[in-house]
């Protein structure tokens, strides 16, 4: 599956009013948060949106998805 990475110029803090404005596209795509390391925002082209947080470990990096998380 092909993701399309959002704006790649544009690097938004992921705010509640931000996140509301996005709508899907032909492809997925992800949005990184400026202030929160590892915390990656992806919309799917039927509109919906999951929370992803990266976290490092001894071992490497795993990706959790957190669909009904608030940012607060």
């Amino acid at each position: 599956m092909e993701i399309e990475m959002a704006m790649s110029d544009c690097k938004p803090e992921l705010t509640d009013r931000f996140v509301a404005s996005l709508e899907p596209k032909d492809k997925p795509y992800e949005f990184t948060d400026t202030l929160r390391k590892g915390l990656i925002l992806r919309v799917e082209k039927s509109g919906k949106k999951t929370w992803y947080i990266n976290l490092w470990t001894p071992e490497g990096a795993t990706r959790g998805a957190r669909p009904r998380s608030s940012l607060l």
